[in-house]
């Protein structure tokens, strides 16, 4: 909800050896066919001074 609401802006993603790896279309695009949507990443704010990360999948042992 604060990624779309804000108006962020995607910056990046992390990879984690640890987060279980998933992958899926990008949910905030404004077409269907767009962006990759991966387990961890970076959104960014400017107007808000804000830097969002989302973590899409479990972590694991």
């Amino acid at each position: 909800l604060l990624v779309s609401s804000m108006g962020s802006e995607k910056v990046g993603y992390l990879d984690d050896p640890y987060v279980l790896p998933c992958v899926g279309n990008d949910a905030y695009g404004p077409v269907p066919h767009g962006d990759l949507a991966l387990p961890i990443e970076a959104y960014d704010s400017t107007s808000n001074a804000l830097t969002i990360i989302q973590q899409r999948s479990p972590v694991i042992k």
